[in-house]
């Protein structure tokens, strides 16, 4: 299975999106625990 180009970037585009959706999920849930305590 060798991808094309373009769909290889697409799934980088996807990815690094998904990674930076995470971080910050992560991020508030760390600030919200922070502003319970």
């Amino acid at each position: 299975m060798l991808p094309t180009n373009g769909h290889t970037r697409g799934k980088d585009l996807i990815l690094k999106a998904l990674n930076r959706y995470t971080g910050m999920v992560i991020f508030l849930s760390n600030t919200s625990d922070k502003i319970a305590d």
